[in-house]
């Protein structure tokens, strides 16, 4: 099942730093993971 990581997931995880969300998405397989182009360029990576 691959996750979508949207806006507000990173902007949340970014400024709270939830430790549960964040040991909870380095559990995942990065192919898990999936970042959009518009959400990247958002954040500015």
């Amino acid at each position: 099942m691959r996750r979508t990581m949207d806006t507000h997931i990173c902007s949340y995880i970014l400024r709270r730093h939830p430790a549960q969300m964040i040991e909870r998405f380095a559990a995942l397989d990065r192919a898990q993971l999936w970042l959009p182009a518009i959400v990247a360029a958002e954040m500015g990576c």
